[in-house]
């Protein structure tokens, strides 16, 4: 997740972390702890590819001498990382804690005021023993209605306003936006991946996930593999970093994947789990993936 990174790095910056740790062993190295979802654990990515990995090699690249410890956590709420922070702060020690939480509480529907006292508790706890907070902003989709939207959003902007820490407004900022048809509700999408980092490595299962499909929430990767193994990922010839010709045709039920010039689609999916609902069509740059677009053509 590049753009993560960009942001991190920038926002780090403005609590100047300095790089007199430089030349310690990294046992002696100041940490900075990283507490959150999904977004930092690296979920469905190699975790080399997430932003937190790229953090720390950036960082030691650099020669700002910081280990980075990822404590995230797929799946975690506010309530859930409050409960595990006192002893992550007792094991590591860190000088820099990121706290990229609350995304689950929005989309679980939570109180809000629940969360913010979560929020709130973690940041004075961290304050508490000396470290910096910098905090990530969430937002939800608009389905969740103007009220709750607008209340959630605020949580981490008044979060970041009293407790006088350095926030994110929005983590997913440039980010949140595959080719995917998008249902009217804006929650259900399927979604055709294409992956070209893992277009040519050995193992054959991560092979196939150089294209994809899946149509969240009701099938997502476990429960298509699990029921149908192999059947809507299959494996392309992709060199990273080359320009592609990509060309997806949907008719009716069915999606057809076609890569470079070839005359066979390397993924054919017949079951479109949408059916033939029509919806917004979305590009999105997954996580740990540059994207440029030339001659973008959508027809029906």
């Amino acid at each position: 997740m590049r753009a993560g990174l960009f942001v991190v790095a920038g926002a780090l910056w403005s609590l100047s972390i300095g790089a007199a740790y430089g030349d310690a062993s990294p046992k002696d190295q100041p940490a900075i702890l990283v507490v959150g979802d999904s977004l930092s654990a690296g979920y469905g990515i190699d975790i080399e590819q997430g932003w937190v990995a790229l953090l720390e090699q950036r960082l030691q690249t650099q020669g700002y001498g910081y280990r980075v410890v990822n404590a995230s956590v797929s799946g975690e709420t506010s309530g859930g990382a409050r409960g595990r922070l006192t002893k992550l702060l007792e094991l590591h020690r860190p000088a820099v804690v990121i706290l990229e939480i609350g995304a689950n509480d929005g989309l679980r529907g939570l109180p809000v005021a629940q969360t913010k006292d979560n929020i709130v508790t973690m940041v004075m706890q961290v304050k508490s023993t000396g470290a910096r907070v910098l905090l990530a902003g969430m937002q939800m989709p608009p389905n969740y209605g103007v009220k709750y939207t607008q209340e959630f959003a605020a949580v981490f902007s008044g979060v970041a306003r009293q407790e006088k820490q350095p926030l994110i407004p929005f983590f997913l900022d440039g980010i949140a936006l595959d080719m995917q048809l998008v249902q009217a509700d804006g929650l259900h999408h399927e979604r055709i991946y294409v992956r070209p980092t893992n277009g040519r490595v050995d193992d054959q299962l991560r092979r196939n996930h150089s294209t994809q499909y899946v149509s969240e929430p009701e099938w997502p990767w476990e429960r298509l593999r699990k029921e149908s193994p192999s059947v809507y990922e299959s494996y392309a010839d992709m060199q990273p970093g080359e320009w592609m010709h990509l060309r997806i045709v949907v008719q009716g039920t069915n999606a057809s994947l076609y890569v470079g010039n070839a005359p066979q689609p390397c993924l054919l999916v017949h079951d479109l789990k949408m059916g033939e609902k029509e919806g917004a069509v979305a590009l999105w740059i997954g996580p740990g993936t540059e994207g440029y677009f030339r001659n973008l053509k959508i027809t029906k």
